[in-house]
């Protein structure tokens, strides 16, 4: 639609059109910037960001992601065959992640960590090394 120098705008009512973008793992290699380089805010005027959080915030800060890999290395054996002179590498993971879940009613409301175990074996019954 076009607007001429003589046209009356308060006859042309266009319509706002809200799109709104979820952008899932973002904390992961920058979904946002994967985003913008497909286009789809080309033909928007404005665009806002927004990030949920359980309070009422004028800003958010910044939260700082660092990755930190610990690797734990144990001693393979069948579970039911020596298990008691064998290194559960898996045991050990489990209680540092459930020491460190623990740790969270100790540190400040805005401080964050988490974590996962990447690879946990492959049979019950089996100790890994």
């Amino acid at each position: 639609m076009a607007f001429h120098a003589d046209d009356n705008p308060k006859y042309y009512v266009l319509p706002p059109l809200v799109t709104v973008l979820g952008i899932p793992a973002e904390e992961d290699g920058g979904g946002k910037v994967d985003l913008i380089l497909t286009g789809p805010f080309e033909d928007m005027g404005v665009v806002f960001m927004a990030h949920p959080v359980q309070r009422d915030v004028l800003f958010m800060l910044c939260v700082s992601i660092t990755d930190v890999t610990v690797k734990y290395h144990g001693k393979a054996s069948h579970a039911a065959a020596y298990s008691w002179d064998r290194f559960n590498a898996l045991d050990a993971a489990v209680l540092a992640y459930d020491s460190l879940s623990v740790l969270r009613q100790q540190i400040k409301p805005d401080w964050r960590f988490h974590g996962i175990i990447g690879h946990d074996g492959v049979k019950p019954n089996i100790i890994r090394d």
